[in-house]
This record gives C-alpha cells, structure tokens and sequence, in this order.
C-alpha cells in the first residue's frame, strides 16, 4: 500500500511540474513575439527617420 501511495505521490509531482514548465514556456513565447513586434516596429520607425533625415540633409 505505501509503494502504491509513492508512486501516486511521484506521478503528481511530474504532472505538476510539467504544467508549471509548459505554462511557463508559454509565457515566454508570448514575451518574446511581443518583443519581436516592438522591434519591427522600432525598425520601420527608423526606416522613416533615415529616410527623411537623408531628404533634409543638403550635404548629400
């Protein structure tokens, strides 16, 4: 009766671990495409600047 009892404690264990590492994995997937959105957008931000800072420069 206590192996029965050890192995159910066991496979709890794993069970909720493996839902803390698969939420938390999720969590940061979506920090990262967040992240990953923010930086396009910085970079067509920057498209534009570049582009008008080059249209405004008489020296080219």
């Amino acid at each position: 009766m206590g192996q029965i009892f050890d192995i159910l404690m066991i496979v709890g264990f794993v069970a909720i671990l493996a839902v803390f590492v698969i939420g938390f994995s999720g969590q940061m997937m979506v920090k990262h495409k967040d992240k990953l959105a923010e930086d396009d957008k910085r970079r067509e931000e920057n498209k534009e600047y570049e582009a008008n800072k080059s249209k405004d420069n008489i020296n080219d």
